[in-house]
């Protein structure tokens, strides 16, 4: 039973660092058998055994708690006397936790975290092949898109974008809102504004469109004021303005706008005109031809009066 007890004691001292134990395990395991043969009857003996273990499970975390406090006073004093080194160790372990922090929220983002709609895995992309040109996925027209809104039996919905800083935020199942950013040049100056509405994502109808300008884009001039900007929605122009060129050229193919050529000038005291450019492919095989349009906003800005094209 001694031995049993001492076999313990032994296996319990691994509980020290291993430099503590090396110095002095032999000597403890020693001193428990002695204290062991002496302390006579059972219950003595086992009373003797319990101290032991207790101050092993006692002193145990204190005397790595001293070794950790003694290895951190060395390492300190080390990096004090050897200055280079440790911004070399300081900063290549701040560029490492960079990098891996950077590949993360890559990873993250297109990855890992899903995209903050309703079904994800059942969202996806749509392209035009376009061999005349050599495009394999190209952008569609709008009087396209409308006719795979009518005809598709396949998707549910579809929406549009080109290249721009739009956030998409869903509403309801048939209503997302739209936050997005851009430009318009008027009188040769880059105007900045935001913009916002809420697209019925079935009917692509827009409401409540907020467009508001954000900055100053060159020096004030004197100029007639702009009746409905507010409210004035610049890709509700761009549509119509698609939609009168398809109905013009049946056979259109791809229409871009340029957003750096809209152009904001009174028509009359209480209209505005939003005037831009645009390229469009008329026919299969032929190149891009440009044009030019102007829509005419009623007072209030909500609604467009006329498109005029010339192309």
């Amino acid at each position: 039973m001694r031995r049993i007890a001492v076999s313990t004691y032994a296996a319990s001292l691994y509980l020290y660092p291993a430099s503590f134990r090396d110095e002095y395990g032999h000597e403890m395991r020693r001193l428990l058998a002695d204290s062991l043969r002496g302390a006579g009857s059972g219950g003595e003996a086992a009373l003797v055994w319990l101290q032991a273990m207790a101050g092993v499970l006692l002193e145990a975390p204190r005397e790595h708690g001293w070794l950790i406090l003694n290895d951190l006073r060395y390492a300190f004093r080390t990096l004090r006397h050897a200055r280079w080194f440790t911004l070399t160790a300081l900063f290549t372990l701040a560029l490492g936790i960079g990098a891996n922090s950077a590949i993360f929220s890559v990873v993250e983002t297109l990855l890992l975290r899903q995209l903050p709609y309703r079904d994800p895995d059942r969202i996806v992309m749509v392209w035009v092949k376009n061999p005349e040109q050599g495009f394999d996925h190209d952008v569609t027209s709008y009087p396209r898109l409308e006719d795979w809104r009518a005809q598709s039996s396949t998707i549910e919905a579809f929406a549009a974008y080109y290249g721009a800083r739009r956030v998409l935020t869903e509403l309801s199942d048939s209503e997302t809102f739209v936050k997005g950013e851009g430009r318009y040049t008027q009188r040769g100056r880059a105007m900045p504004f935001t913009y916002s509405c809420a697209v019925d994502v079935k009917s692509g109808a827009a409401s409540g469109v907020v467009f508001r300008e954000t900055g100053d884009g060159g020096p004030q001039v004197a100029q007639t004021p702009l009746a409905g900007l507010a409210s004035l929605d610049p890709a509700a122009c761009e549509s119509a303005t698609a939609r009168a060129l398809a109905d013009k050229n049946p056979r259109a193919g791809r229409i871009v706008f340029n957003a750096d050529k809209r152009t904001l000038r009174a028509v009359t005291d209480a209209r505005t005109g939003l005037e831009g450019e645009g390229a469009m492919v008329r026919a299969p095989g032929m190149y891009a031809e440009r044009f030019t349009y102007l829509c005419v906003y009623s007072p209030n800005g909500n609604r467009i009066e006329t498109v005029q094209t010339s192309d």
